[in-house]
Protein backbone atom coordinates (compact mmCIF):
# COMPACT_ATOMS: atom_id res chain seq x y z
CA UNK A 1 0.00 0.00 0.00
CA UNK A 2 2.56 2.12 1.02
CA UNK A 3 4.10 1.84 -2.64
CA UNK A 4 0.99 2.15 -4.31
CA UNK A 5 0.69 5.43 -2.45
CA UNK A 6 3.86 6.88 -3.02
CA UNK A 7 3.19 5.92 -6.47
CA UNK A 8 -0.22 8.60 -6.72
CA UNK A 9 1.71 11.22 -5.19
CA UNK A 10 4.74 11.09 -6.53
CA UNK A 11 5.31 13.95 -9.47
CA UNK A 12 7.83 11.65 -11.25
CA UNK A 13 5.23 9.30 -11.71
CA UNK A 14 5.45 7.52 -15.53
CA UNK A 15 2.00 8.53 -17.81
CA UNK A 16 0.82 5.66 -19.77
CA UNK A 17 2.71 5.19 -22.65
CA UNK A 18 0.50 7.10 -26.10
CA UNK A 19 -0.60 4.53 -28.46
CA UNK A 20 1.84 5.63 -31.00
CA UNK A 21 4.63 4.42 -28.92
CA UNK A 22 3.16 1.20 -28.56
CA UNK A 23 4.29 -2.12 -31.06
CA UNK A 24 1.32 -2.88 -31.66
CA UNK A 25 0.29 0.06 -33.51
CA UNK A 26 -0.05 -0.37 -37.28
CA UNK A 27 1.81 1.99 -39.56
CA UNK A 28 -1.53 3.43 -40.98
CA UNK A 29 -2.47 4.44 -37.98
CA UNK A 30 0.89 5.68 -36.56
CA UNK A 31 0.50 8.15 -39.75
CA UNK A 32 -3.17 8.90 -38.31
CA UNK A 33 -1.55 9.43 -35.05
CA UNK A 34 1.57 11.70 -36.31
CA UNK A 35 -0.32 13.77 -38.18
CA UNK A 36 -3.14 14.63 -35.63
CA UNK A 37 -0.20 15.58 -33.62
CA UNK A 38 1.01 17.96 -35.59
CA UNK A 39 -2.40 19.43 -36.12
CA UNK A 40 -3.24 19.63 -32.82
CA UNK A 41 0.49 20.87 -32.07
CA UNK A 42 0.74 23.86 -34.65
CA UNK A 43 -1.90 26.26 -33.18
CA UNK A 44 -0.38 25.20 -29.69
CA UNK A 45 3.45 26.43 -30.99
CA UNK A 46 1.76 29.24 -32.68
CA UNK A 47 0.11 30.54 -29.67
CA UNK A 48 3.60 29.66 -27.47
CA UNK A 49 5.30 31.57 -30.34
CA UNK A 50 2.64 34.55 -30.19
CA UNK A 51 2.71 34.89 -26.56
CA UNK A 52 6.69 34.37 -26.06
CA UNK A 53 6.95 36.91 -29.33
CA UNK A 54 4.31 39.32 -27.66
CA UNK A 55 6.60 39.30 -24.29
CA UNK A 56 10.17 38.91 -25.77
CA UNK A 57 9.54 41.58 -28.44
CA UNK A 58 7.61 44.41 -27.27
CA UNK A 59 10.85 45.87 -25.54
CA UNK A 60 12.62 45.69 -28.99
CA UNK A 61 10.24 47.49 -30.54
CA UNK A 62 9.88 49.87 -28.09
CA UNK A 63 13.74 50.01 -28.50
CA UNK A 64 13.54 50.32 -32.44
CA UNK A 65 11.01 52.79 -32.24
CA UNK A 66 12.77 54.85 -29.48
CA UNK A 67 16.00 54.82 -31.91
CA UNK A 68 13.52 55.66 -35.00
CA UNK A 69 12.54 58.77 -33.35
CA UNK A 70 15.87 59.49 -32.58
CA UNK A 71 16.84 58.58 -36.14
CA UNK A 72 14.13 61.18 -36.82
CA UNK A 73 15.27 63.68 -34.81
CA UNK A 74 18.77 63.74 -35.99
CA UNK A 75 18.28 64.36 -39.17
CA UNK A 76 19.22 68.12 -40.57
CA UNK A 77 15.33 69.60 -40.93
CA UNK A 78 16.36 71.92 -44.23
CA UNK A 79 14.21 75.10 -45.08
CA UNK A 80 11.35 74.49 -42.36
CA UNK A 81 10.39 77.99 -41.00
CA UNK A 82 9.48 77.88 -37.46
CA UNK A 83 5.64 77.98 -38.55
CA UNK A 84 6.01 74.72 -40.51
CA UNK A 85 7.49 73.28 -37.61
CA UNK A 86 4.47 74.38 -35.24
CA UNK A 87 1.87 73.21 -37.66
CA UNK A 88 3.54 69.74 -37.61
CA UNK A 89 1.69 69.31 -33.82
CA UNK A 90 -1.27 70.34 -35.61
CA UNK A 91 -3.96 68.47 -37.31
CA UNK A 92 -3.47 66.82 -41.22
CA UNK A 93 -6.50 69.57 -42.34
CA UNK A 94 -5.22 72.75 -40.70
CA UNK A 95 -1.53 71.55 -41.46
CA UNK A 96 -2.40 71.14 -44.92
CA UNK A 97 -4.28 75.01 -44.92
CA UNK A 98 -1.48 76.70 -43.05
CA UNK A 99 1.13 74.81 -45.16
CA UNK A 100 -0.73 76.23 -48.52
CA UNK A 101 -1.00 79.88 -46.37
CA UNK A 102 3.10 79.41 -45.68
CA UNK A 103 3.74 78.92 -49.16
CA UNK A 104 1.34 81.49 -50.59
CA UNK A 105 3.04 83.83 -48.37
CA UNK A 106 6.09 84.40 -50.89
CA UNK A 107 3.44 86.18 -52.82
CA UNK A 108 1.57 88.13 -51.20
CA UNK A 109 5.21 89.75 -49.99
CA UNK A 110 5.81 90.35 -53.83
CA UNK A 111 2.36 91.86 -54.18
CA UNK A 112 3.02 93.70 -51.42
CA UNK A 113 6.21 95.02 -52.41
CA UNK A 114 4.71 95.57 -56.17
CA UNK A 115 2.34 97.84 -54.80
CA UNK A 116 4.42 99.62 -52.67
CA UNK A 117 6.36 100.65 -55.54
CA UNK A 118 3.59 101.58 -57.68
CA UNK A 119 2.66 103.86 -55.17
CA UNK A 120 6.06 105.38 -55.06
CA UNK A 121 6.20 105.76 -58.55
CA UNK A 122 2.94 107.27 -58.38
CA UNK A 123 3.75 109.60 -55.38
CA UNK A 124 7.44 110.49 -56.97
CA UNK A 125 5.25 111.28 -60.37
CA UNK A 126 3.31 113.30 -58.53
CA UNK A 127 5.72 115.00 -56.52
CA UNK A 128 7.95 115.82 -59.80
CA UNK A 129 4.79 117.46 -61.56
CA UNK A 130 4.23 119.46 -58.20
CA UNK A 131 8.11 120.66 -58.90
CA UNK A 132 7.83 121.19 -62.61
CA UNK A 133 4.25 123.15 -61.66
CA UNK A 134 5.90 125.47 -58.55
CA UNK A 135 8.46 126.05 -61.16
CA UNK A 136 6.72 126.98 -64.20
CA UNK A 137 4.96 129.31 -61.46
CA UNK A 138 8.02 130.75 -60.18
CA UNK A 139 8.86 131.46 -63.96
CA UNK A 140 5.71 132.81 -64.16
CA UNK A 141 5.68 135.44 -61.48
CA UNK A 142 9.30 135.90 -61.45
CA UNK A 143 8.94 137.02 -64.73
CA UNK A 144 6.73 139.66 -63.61
CA UNK A 145 9.56 141.41 -61.20
CA UNK A 146 13.12 140.11 -62.42
CA UNK A 147 14.92 139.35 -66.02
CA UNK A 148 17.69 137.57 -66.88
CA UNK A 149 20.18 138.55 -69.55
CA UNK A 150 23.54 138.72 -70.69
CA UNK A 151 25.71 141.21 -70.85
CA UNK A 152 27.04 142.30 -74.65
CA UNK A 153 29.73 144.43 -75.34
CA UNK A 154 32.89 145.57 -73.50
CA UNK A 155 32.05 149.09 -71.90
CA UNK A 156 31.04 147.83 -68.63
CA UNK A 157 34.66 146.46 -68.08
CA UNK A 158 35.85 145.77 -65.55
CA UNK A 159 32.85 145.17 -63.65
CA UNK A 160 30.88 142.92 -66.39
CA UNK A 161 32.40 141.58 -69.18
CA UNK A 162 31.13 140.91 -72.78
CA UNK A 163 28.66 137.38 -72.21
CA UNK A 164 28.20 137.86 -68.37
CA UNK A 165 24.90 136.51 -67.59
CA UNK A 166 22.86 138.98 -65.02
CA UNK A 167 20.20 138.83 -62.68
CA UNK A 168 17.82 141.83 -63.34
CA UNK A 169 14.95 143.57 -61.11
CA UNK A 170 12.52 144.78 -63.05
CA UNK A 171 11.53 148.35 -61.23
CA UNK A 172 11.82 152.10 -62.60
CA UNK A 173 13.07 153.79 -58.96
CA UNK A 174 16.90 154.25 -59.62
CA UNK A 175 19.81 155.78 -57.76
CA UNK A 176 22.82 157.13 -58.41
CA UNK A 177 25.93 154.67 -59.62
CA UNK A 178 22.82 151.63 -59.89
CA UNK A 179 24.23 149.56 -63.08
CA UNK A 180 20.52 149.67 -64.91
CA UNK A 181 19.63 147.55 -67.88
CA UNK A 182 17.55 149.59 -70.31
CA UNK A 183 16.09 149.69 -74.19
CA UNK A 184 17.79 151.63 -77.10
CA UNK A 185 16.24 150.94 -80.11
CA UNK A 186 15.83 146.77 -80.81
CA UNK A 187 19.21 146.38 -78.64
CA UNK A 188 19.31 146.56 -74.68
CA UNK A 189 22.34 147.65 -72.76
CA UNK A 190 23.55 147.44 -69.04
CA UNK A 191 25.25 151.25 -68.03
CA UNK A 192 25.80 152.73 -64.65
CA UNK A 193 23.71 155.71 -63.43
CA UNK A 194 26.06 158.78 -63.30
CA UNK A 195 23.53 161.93 -63.14
CA UNK A 196 19.89 161.83 -61.72
CA UNK A 197 17.05 164.66 -62.78
CA UNK A 198 17.65 167.93 -62.04
CA UNK A 199 21.74 168.05 -61.24
CA UNK A 200 24.57 169.12 -63.21
CA UNK A 201 27.27 166.68 -63.73
CA UNK A 202 30.90 167.78 -64.60
CA UNK A 203 34.12 165.74 -64.86
CA UNK A 204 37.59 167.37 -64.67
CA UNK A 205 40.92 165.72 -63.62
CA UNK A 206 38.90 162.39 -63.38
CA UNK A 207 37.15 163.74 -60.49
CA UNK A 208 33.53 163.91 -60.03
CA UNK A 209 31.32 166.76 -59.47
CA UNK A 210 27.93 167.01 -58.46
CA UNK A 211 26.09 170.11 -58.25
CA UNK A 212 29.66 171.14 -57.74
CA UNK A 213 30.56 168.91 -55.37
CA UNK A 214 33.23 165.91 -55.66
CA UNK A 215 31.72 162.44 -55.20
CA UNK A 216 34.26 159.40 -55.13
CA UNK A 217 33.71 156.59 -57.86
CA UNK A 218 34.97 153.82 -55.57
CA UNK A 219 34.06 151.33 -58.44
CA UNK A 220 36.99 152.75 -60.95
CA UNK A 221 39.52 153.70 -58.23
CA UNK A 222 42.19 151.58 -59.18
CA UNK A 223 41.62 151.96 -63.16
CA UNK A 224 42.28 156.14 -62.40
CA UNK A 225 44.97 155.27 -59.59
CA UNK A 226 46.37 153.13 -62.97
CA UNK A 227 46.25 156.02 -65.45
CA UNK A 228 47.59 158.66 -63.24
CA UNK A 229 50.71 157.40 -62.83
CA UNK A 230 50.89 156.92 -66.72
CA UNK A 231 50.22 160.58 -66.48
CA UNK A 232 47.04 160.01 -68.67
CA UNK A 233 43.05 160.12 -67.51
CA UNK A 234 40.99 157.56 -66.83
CA UNK A 235 38.06 159.99 -67.83
CA UNK A 236 37.96 162.74 -70.17
CA UNK A 237 36.88 166.12 -69.22
CA UNK A 238 33.42 167.13 -70.00
CA UNK A 239 30.33 168.77 -68.99
CA UNK A 240 26.57 167.58 -68.89
CA UNK A 241 25.60 171.13 -70.80
CA UNK A 242 27.93 169.31 -73.32
CA UNK A 243 25.28 166.71 -73.59
CA UNK A 244 21.90 168.07 -73.39
CA UNK A 245 22.93 171.26 -74.31
CA UNK A 246 20.67 172.64 -71.15
CA UNK A 247 22.25 173.46 -67.48
CA UNK A 248 20.70 171.01 -65.37
CA UNK A 249 19.72 167.35 -66.76
CA UNK A 250 15.59 167.63 -67.50
CA UNK A 251 13.11 165.48 -65.60
CA UNK A 252 12.48 161.82 -66.10
CA UNK A 253 16.12 161.64 -67.68
CA UNK A 254 19.31 160.09 -66.48
CA UNK A 255 23.09 160.57 -67.68
CA UNK A 256 24.32 156.97 -67.70
CA UNK A 257 28.26 155.96 -68.20
CA UNK A 258 30.46 152.75 -68.69
CA UNK A 259 33.31 151.83 -66.83
CA UNK A 260 35.04 151.23 -69.11
CA UNK A 261 35.73 155.27 -69.57
CA UNK A 262 38.01 154.98 -72.29
CA UNK A 263 36.25 153.01 -74.64
CA UNK A 264 32.93 153.10 -73.75
CA UNK A 265 29.94 153.63 -75.46
CA UNK A 266 27.68 155.76 -73.36
CA UNK A 267 25.53 159.15 -73.01
CA UNK A 268 28.73 160.82 -74.04
CA UNK A 269 28.03 158.99 -78.02
CA UNK A 270 24.20 159.00 -77.39
CA UNK A 271 23.02 161.58 -74.71
CA UNK A 272 20.98 160.69 -71.91
CA UNK A 273 17.99 158.14 -71.90
CA UNK A 274 14.46 158.34 -70.53
CA UNK A 275 13.19 156.56 -67.68
CA UNK A 276 10.62 154.91 -69.58
CA UNK A 277 13.51 153.13 -71.46
CA UNK A 278 14.54 151.64 -68.11
CA UNK A 279 14.24 148.16 -67.73
CA UNK A 280 15.39 147.59 -64.26
CA UNK A 281 18.39 147.56 -61.87
CA UNK A 282 21.11 144.59 -62.41
CA UNK A 283 21.25 142.70 -58.38
CA UNK A 284 23.55 140.14 -59.18
CA UNK A 285 26.07 138.64 -61.44
CA UNK A 286 24.92 134.51 -61.81
CA UNK A 287 27.77 133.49 -64.75
CA UNK A 288 30.77 132.71 -64.70
CA UNK A 289 29.33 130.92 -61.44
CA UNK A 290 33.53 131.62 -60.08
CA UNK A 291 32.30 135.46 -60.37
CA UNK A 292 28.84 135.25 -58.55
CA UNK A 293 28.95 138.28 -57.35
CA UNK A 294 26.08 140.64 -55.73
CA UNK A 295 25.68 144.39 -56.64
Amino acid sequence: MSRELKQKNSPHQRRPSSPQNTPSNKKGEVGKHSSAKKKRKRPALASASQSRSGKANSRPQKKAVAMTGQKKRSKPVTNVSSNQKTLAKRPASTRKKKLRESKSAPKRVLRKKRTLLHRMRTGAGALWAAFLAAVLLFLFVSSLFVKITKVSGYSMMPTLQDNHTVLVQKTKAVNRFDLVLFRRGETQQVRRIIGLPEEQIKYSEDFLYVNGEVVDEKFIIDEINEAQKNGGQYTADFDQYDISREAVIPKNCYLVLGDNREYGYDSRDYGLIDKEQVIGVVRMRLLPLNDLTAF
